[in-house]
Formats: C-alpha cells, structure tokens, sequence
C-alpha cells in the first residue's frame, strides 16, 4: 500500500468508526471541541511550536536548519511554510499527528511530547498541510505528503449525503488527512534546498496574516534568543515575502565551541556559544542525577502534578545557563524549556536558563509547587554556583568578576544558598577593587565612589591600604540590579555621619 492509499484509508476507517458510535459515544465532538480550545492555549505561539517540531525532527548530536517563510497573496491573505532538514514522516509520525495528545514522542527525547503543538495551527488556518520526503536523497516531496479534508473531501470519501454533513459538523479536519500534491513552486523550492518536511498553512485571512508577521518578529528577538539551547539548530531562516512591499530575510546562526575563559576539559560542560548579531554567551550545563529526576517525577504523578509518562523519562536530563558576553543583557534574563517563555517569566540571574520543566501548554510559566520543578531550580543554583567557582579559579579575575557576580546575584538567595550548603555569607563571590582578590558577603564594603565626589578616600586607595571594596568595575548593569546585599542581608559600607551601615544596593 502506497502513502497515498494509507492516508485514504485511515480516514476511512475513521469515520466508519464516527457512524458506528451514533449518538452513543459523542467522542468525535468532544475531540474536536477540545481541539478548538487547546489551539487558543497557543495564542501567539505558532511558529514557534512549528520550529520546536522541526527541531525534533532533527538528529540528535548533530546539526541542521529550520525555514521559517512567509508569502503574501495579492487577494490576501497568504501562505506560511516551515520547514526542516530532518528526518522525514514515519507512519508513527503520521498517525500522532492526528491523534489528540498522543505524540510519538516520549518525555526526554525532544520539547515537544504533550502532542498538542500542532492544533495552534488552527489560530491561522481550517486546513493544514504536510509534506515530507521518503529518503533525505529526494529531490521532491515523495513521502507521506497529506492535508486536512475539506467539505468536498469528505462528500469525495463518503457517498451518503447525510453522513458527510456529521461528518463536517462534528469531527476535527484534523483527525481526517487526505493525500496531498507537492504542486506550489515554492515547496518545490524547498525540496531542491534539501528540506525533508515542510508544515504549510494557507493563511485564513489578512488577520491571520498579521499575526504571522507578528510572530516573525518574535523570533528574531535577541533579547531572548531563540537559538541559544536549541544545540540541533546551526540555522533559522525567517523570511517575509511580502509582494510589492518587499519584504524582510534574516538568518539566525548557532555556533559551539569551547570557552577560552575555562581552561579545557575532556567534554567540557562550559561552552561559547555564537549567535552571530544577537550575541556570543558562555554557556554552563549540567547533567541531572538519575536517581534524583526519578524521584522528583514519581514526586511529581503521585499529586497528580504531572502526567504519568513522564515517569518513561529517556535519555540524560540536564540544565543550562547562559551569560551575555558582548554586552550586557538590556532587561531581565529569561526562563527557557529550550525555547523561551513569555517575558513574565524572568531568570532568578542576570542571564538565561534553561530547565526541562514542567509546564502548561504553551510553556509560558513554571510551577514551583512541582516536585520536579523545585528540583530544576535547585539544579540551576548549584551550575551557578560551581560555575562560578571554576571562572573564579581559571579565569582572568577582570573578566571573571561580572560574571561571577552576575551568576551568585538570585533574586531568590534561600534557594542559592542551599546550592552552597548554607553558607552564601562566606562563599567568595564578590570581585574586589584592586587586585585579584575576592570577598564575601560578611567581610565587603561598598564604596560610593560614583555618588559623592571622594578625592582622597577613593576606592582604589581603600584597596590599597586593606580594605575590601567591592570593585567599581563591578557595579549594575542594565540588568543587573545592586543586589548582592539581598544574598545574605546588611553589607557593612563606610560609615556615614548617622553610623549607619550602607547596603550595596
């Protein structure tokens, strides 16, 4: 049997299986109405559910390229495609993506595993598109290439009338794929570019057209770069083409190597990762015990707090930060489950991490009554900690002070202090004036060189005589609150006419 005759016959089957239930079992309509409602959980997150699929699709240990384009019809409206060079469709893909949470993928093995991205789609389309290669030598869509039935399909498929007419009223399009012709020239163009699949979406209407461009933007913001853990991904091409107005390309870019700040080491957990115009970062990762991640998930199903397959947990886990080296981050870092959440969800640091939390739908937000996301986030505090030990040791102490800082300033310091078994007022994180030298939370004074016009009793003559300054160089940046005094409470500053302490924030 062909693709295209296994398409047609699943779709058959089913709806022989819609007629069998009668009003029975109303199981159709209830899968459809949830359909409808999941799609709306995705507001605003389309593409970026689609290059999270692509990026699945992608093997693991290499790298590969994702298209994102979008092409205005003069009519209005118009088509968007995204595409990978992955592996193309199996039948386990196939029949997964038109079922209801059902994914072929299990928890650990790519971001998606809820099998629920794909019905965002419905935000800008009644009826999408997938096309994909048998073998990646292919030059054309000749895989399993298949859309979502349309009224006249199914009057094509069933020949009572009255059937058809359920049929289109009650159950999702997108439980009913029929074959499908690779006939646009611009899959054909994708095709020859060596893409393997390609998600296409005839645009709804201007609106949904809106809300592709808008989207597009979105993910070309390198405020929270969208490449920056996704490590299958060497390239993201976001292109509008927009008729007579033009249009707009960029080409996003993921490079790793290793970090010149750490000396080397056999798989290296601390990297350099280059995103070409949004940015170089150090990127530290740390693998999670097994033990512990089966633990915090058993934790986890036992309330109910998560679905039990996380309990078929595959492959390693593991979290990531990541700190801005070019320049400093302009605003808060950002939380990522691989791709970023929403701006609401900060960082509790002056940088990015990454975590595979648990989350609703559309991965906006965390829980941290989740056994498994508590867990995560005392994870992340000790990569910051021993990531800051070994800059402080390997690195030159004037590049190492303001990421070290940036990496032991949590807005939450109970869960940091954990990370370093309760001592945080006596782990030397605080880079001094002067030297090379470091100083803890106990035993640094800040000085208000900036603030007042000292001429004499500067910092550096300070430093000079013994004091521990906290070293000017090391002061906020955009996104790095005067926060250290809230790591462990009240530093001690120079005092002033009132015998006051002075915080260093």
């Amino acid at each position: 049997m062909g693709f295209g005759d296994a398409i047609t016959a699943l779709t058959r089957r089913r709806i022989e299986i819609f007629d069998g239930a009668g009003g029975d079992w109303r199981f159709a309509e209830s899968l459809k109405s949830v359909s409808e409602d999941t799609a709306q959980e995705y507001e605003g997150r389309t593409i970026l559910e689609l290059i999270q699929n692509g990026h699945d699709a992608l093997a693991a240990g290499g790298t590969g390229r994702i298209a994102v384009l979008a092409t205005r019809h003069q009519d209005g409206g118009g088509v968007l495609y995204v595409a990978n060079e992955g592996s193309g469709f199996t039948v386990e893909n196939f029949k997964a993506i038109t079922e209801l949470a059902l994914s072929s993928k299990g928890a650990g093995e790519g971001i998606g595993n809820k099998g629920l991205g794909f019905r965002s789609v419905l935000q800008l389309t009644d009826w999408p598109e997938i096309y994909s290669k048998a073998s990646p030598a292919s030059d054309s869509f000749d895989g399993y290439c298949f859309r979502f039935a349309r009224p006249d399909d199914i009057h094509a498929v069933v020949n009572d009338p009255a059937l058809a007419a359920r049929v289109i009223k009650d159950v999702s399009p997108l439980a009913l794929p029929v074959p499908a012709e690779a006939a646009d020239p611009v899959l054909k163009e994708l095709a020859t570019d060596g893409y393997a699949t390609v998600v296409r979406l005839p645009l709804r209407n201007d609106h949904a057209w809106s809300l592709v461009v808008a989207q597009a933007e979105n993910v070309v913001d390198d405020e929270a770069p969208l490449l920056l853990f996704l490590d299958r991904v060497r390239e993201l091409v976001v292109e509008i083409r927009d008729g007579a107005e033009g249009g707009t390309r960029h080409v996003l870019s993921r490079a790793q190597r290793p970090c010149d700040l750490v000396a080397s080491r056999t798989a290296d957990w601390i990297s350099e990762v280059d995103l070409g115009d949004a940015g170089r970062y150090l990127l530290a990762r740390r693998t999670l015990d097994a033990e512990a991640l089966r633990v915090a998930i058993e934790r986890s199903v036992d309330v109910h707090g998560i679905d039990a397959k996380w309990l078929d947990w595959q492959g390693e886990a593991w979290v990531g930060v990541a700190l801005r080296l070019d320049r400093p981050l302009s605003r808060n870092g950002r939380m990522y489950t691989f791709i970023p959440m929403s701006e609401a969800s900060s960082a509790p640091f002056p940088g990015h991490a990454h975590a595979p939390f648990f989350t609703k739908l559309a991965r906006l937000d965390i829980s941290e009554a989740v056994a498994l996301n508590d867990l995560l986030l005392d994870q992340l505090a000790v990569l910051c900690a021993e990531s800051a030990r070994r800059l402080r040791t390997e690195t030159p102490h004037a590049r190492a002070g303001d990421l070290v800082l940036d990496l032991m300033c949590w807005d939450t310091p109970a869960r940091l202090g954990k990370a370093v078994d309760g001592r945080l007022a006596v782990e030397p994180f605080l880079p001094l004036e002067g030297g090379e030298s470091w100083g803890t939370l106990r035993d640094t004074y800040a000085w208000p060189d900036g603030r007042r016009p000292w001429r004499v009793l500067t910092a550096g003559a300070l430093a000079r005589a013994g004091a521990h300054l906290l070293a000017a160089s090391a002061g906020p940046g955009p996104a790095r609150p005067r926060r250290p005094a809230g790591q462990g409470g009240r530093l001690p500053g120079p005092a002033s006419s009132a015998g006051q302490d002075r915080r260093l924030g």
